[in-house]
């Protein structure tokens, strides 16, 4: 090997270095020419270098650039890792958001450290959230590849990109291959075992090998994907590609079916009109993109609303909480005959359904009648303020308002006290309320403008804007102890939340769409009905996470990774956030251990392991747990 080959002089894309990066003996050559300050390699550079020209504008050479000059302030960043240059570097950002699965833990928490729990196959991210994702070495590991790719480009704003690295030699086979799949809830091999490292000491499964038929499959569910080869050195530059999906399509657009692993004879026979699934690869996908439907007026358009996209049903105008409303209220027996019902600001939809079950026992009532008069619904003025005294006990059997209680201008304690004098025992009252941040802030001083109203409390005609920390305490005062709060996720399977096209901010935690619920000398309804709706008899739980925004994706059972002790984990694929192995002439004195990822200590004959990260031993340079 001459010296051109083994050495190369060059700019380090994430810290800045320039000067000559040594080949080294790594067995894989992406893992090769390790920066000699920060140690990351040409696979981590590479990435780097397709990031800086997404966001750099013109003005950074390295990641530190980015960050030093602010350029990716406004950058919305997501990235499924523990550790890592683009950890290291970004988490200090107030829109990067890092996770890692632990199928333990309730999905969307966060650990003590900030990181979030998250499975790509079924993120609870809302939809368009992030301009950036970024991962290194992670989609290999997934059972289910349309469905993680299809969350990846949901969560994903229009234009945004998923910057993202696969172990497979460049350029692709034909076609992307299974190694391993998922049968009655246990692993079947289709190749022999594979296994990568993983940033937690452990090693993970592989179960795709990739293939060109992956833009296929990717154009599909909405993306467009480019092939970019950087590297300083010209034979790695053949076998290390960085991947860069782009989102094109807007969430809830129809996609067409994947031909992932189909032969060209398959791809062109015609499509059933009936839902079908055709085989493809690891997974199975229909042929026919899921409909999204009201579950008020089973309307299929949506439509943009105050900067939301899909948010109102072009039929009967229901916004996203008036149909999570319908659907509570269906799952929780609030549609049942000959109930009294007073409903406040009535809902045209809501109100068509309470009418007909309860004829003339069901009210709606506001302040401006004339605002809600409809041939169908009986109402009656109100002022929450001054009239609810006139209302004898326990007259109402329901008692359902969304997105009132911040119009009233006066204490809104004594205004619940008094909705509950109202409600007969066992009855229910359901209730929504803008909520932003975690502290209520209230002024019902008549002197404050209009302008000051809608800049403090997003309308004119509010008189609040509630807090997610203060609420739950104010319905424990009134309503007594418990969780009052619905979650969704708790009560529907994620298919039919999708479908209704309720965001995914509103599955789980408060929002201003979530739904409070109580029912009079009873159980917290919260508890009551904390388990989940069940899926129809399966070998094994799935993870369904079929997103409006891509084909209906036949779910594969809940196995995300399979992770084992790092033993035997192949020594040509080093840990997802581990720089490679320094020679044992390496000058450590000037190493800053803070400053970069895992480091090694140590001659062939006496390895140290730096911290919790692996060692190696020997010139196979194999990982092991220390």
């Amino acid at each position: 090997m001459n010296l051109q080959e083994s050495q190369q002089n060059g700019l380090c894309t994430i810290c800045g270095h320039q000067g000559n990066f040594t080949l080294g003996n790594e067995r894989s050559l992406r893992e090769s020419y390790a920066c000699p300050n920060c140690r990351f390699t040409l696979r981590w550079r590479d990435q780097a270098s397709v990031i800086i020209d997404e966001f750099g504008r013109g003005q950074a050479l390295s990641i530190d650039d980015l960050v030093s000059k602010n350029l990716l302030q406004q950058v919305a960043i997501y990235e499924p890792a523990l550790r890592g240059p683009f950890v290291q570097r970004l988490r200090g950002l107030k829109n990067y958001t890092r996770s890692y699965f632990r199928p333990d833990e309730p999905l969307g928490t966060e650990s003590s450290d900030g990181v979030r729990n998250e499975d790509l196959t079924q993120l609870t991210f809302d939809e368009d959230s992030f301009d950036l994702i970024i991962s290194s070495d992670v989609m290999e590991h997934l059972p289910n590849i349309e469905l993680a790719f299809a969350e990846t480009l949901r969560v994903l704003r229009p234009g945004g990109v998923h910057v993202f690295t696969i172990p497979n030699d460049f350029p692709f086979p034909d076609r992307t291959e299974p190694r391993a799949k998922i049968v009655n809830g246990q692993v079947t091999f289709i190749k022999p075992a594979r296994y990568h490292n993983s940033g937690d000491g452990t090693k993970c499964l592989v179960y795709t090998d990739y293939g060109a038929d992956i833009s296929d499959m990717l154009r599909s569910l909405g993306g467009r994907l480019a092939v970019v080869r950087r590297s300083i050195a010209h034979n790695p530059s053949y076998t290390n590609a960085t991947f860069v999906l782009r989102k094109i399509v807007s969430a809830g657009a129809r996609r067409p079916v994947s031909h992932l692993g189909q032969s060209p004879a398959l791809k062109h026979q015609p499509q059933n009109p009936d839902p079908a699934f055709a085989k493809s690869g690891v997974n199975e996908i229909s042929s026919q993109a899921p409909e999204l439907e009201c579950p008020i007026c089973q309307g299929t358009e949506f439509e943009a609303f105050n900067g939301r996209d899909n948010a109102r049903c072009t039929k009967c105008r229901g916004v996203e909480r008036n149909r999570l409303m319908w659907m509570t209220l269906d799952r929780l027996g609030g549609f049942q005959p000959g109930k009294r019902i007073l409903h406040l600001a009535p809902e045209l939809g809501l109100a068509r359904k309470l009418t007909e079950l309860s004829g003339e026992a069901y009210q709606g009532a506001d302040l401006d009648v004339e605002r809600y008069k409809s041939k169908f619904i009986k109402m009656r003025k109100l002022d929450l303020c001054t009239d609810l005294g006139e209302i004898p006990d326990a007259s109402y059997d329901m008692i359902l308002h969304s997105h009132v209680l911040e119009h009233v201008p006066c204490n809104v304690e004594t205004v619940l006290r008094e909705m509950d004098r109202i409600l007969a025992p066992g009855g229910i009252h359901f209730l929504s309320v803008p909520i932003r941040g975690e502290k209520t802030v209230e002024d019902l001083s008549p002197d404050l403008t209009d302008a000051e109203r809608l800049a403090r409390f997003g309308q004119e005609d509010h008189m609040r804007i509630f807090g997610s920390a203060d609420l739950q305490p104010l319905l424990t005062k009134v309503w007594g102890p418990g969780d009052h709060l619905i979650e969704p996720i708790q009560l529907f399977k994620r298919d039919d939340l999708r479908r209704a096209v309720i965001p995914t901010v509103a599955w789980q935690g408060i929002s201003g769409h979530s739904i409070f619920h109580y029912q009079k000398g009873a159980r917290p309804p919260a508890e009551a009905f904390s388990q989940p709706k069940q899926e129809k008899k399966a070998p094994a739980p799935k993870s369904a996470a079929q997103s409006s925004a891509a084909a209906v994706i036949k779910a594969a059972p809940f196995v995300s990774m399979v992770r084992t002790e790092r033993d035997g984990a192949e020594s040509v694929y080093p840990a997802e956030d581990v720089p490679p192995v320094l020679m044992p002439s390496s000058a450590w004195a000037s190493s800053d251990a803070t400053n970069h990822g895992p480091i090694f200590l140590g001659t062939n004959t006496r390895p140290f392991c730096w911290r919790w990260i692996a060692t190696a031993t020997g010139a196979a340079r194999s990982y092991n747990a220390c």
